[in-house]
């Protein structure tokens, strides 16, 4: 038997698609028996961690965003994004990058430069990306300074020594602010 406690804390958001966004923050505190019928395994297998490959890459991105649906007008903003970071390759699980996005581009006079920070964790050719990132020139109307992104992509080339690489395809959510507002009644 082995017993476990923890707790999880969640933001649910629908990644400001509607306006104003209604998301759900959460909380759990929760315990765990677990019953190990043939013995406990061996959690952590030992082998010789890969360090042969390069650390400093870079990652040039270009995306296109949808905000603010309005059902009744049957009508959806878009924003194009694009952005540039320095990444450095951990290992072959792990990689971090930082640098510059910029948002709405082609809208006269709204350009929205971000400082933008990442962790990226690979999974063969599946990558999932968890970012932060601060506006450097005043927030639109309805946005926080600060948002969060999550995402995924898939690297469809061929691993170089276990890493995925190049060109990739993803989507990704974003949230301004860690906190939804209340929905108005």
């Amino acid at each position: 038997f082995e017993f476990k406690t923890g707790m999880a804390v969640s933001h649910v958001s629908n990644g400001n698609l509607v306006r104003p966004n209604a998301g759900l923050n959460s909380w759990l505190a929760y315990g765990q028996l677990v019953y190990f019928p043939r013995g406990k395994l061996e959690s952590r297998l030992n082998h010789e961690p890969m360090t042969d490959f390069r650390r400093w890459r870079y990652r040039l991105y270009i995306a296109q965003g949808l905000y603010d649906y309005r059902k009744a007008e049957g009508r959806i903003s878009q924003n194009w994004q694009m952005g540039l970071l320095a990444q450095y390759q951990h290992n072959t699980r792990f990689r971090t990058g930082g640098g510059l996005e910029m948002g709405r581009l082609g809208k006269k006079g709204t350009l929205q430069p971000a400082a933008y920070l990442e962790e990226e964790v690979l999974f063969a050719h599946l990558v999932t990306r968890y970012g932060l990132g601060a506006y450097l020139s005043e927030p639109l109307p309805d946005e926080r300074r600060t948002y969060a992104k999550v995402g995924i992509g898939w690297y469809p080339f061929a691993l170089q020594n276990r890493i995925s690489h190049g060109f990739s395809i993803g989507a990704s959510i974003k949230a301004h602010g860690f906190r939804a507002p209340p929905t108005p009644r």
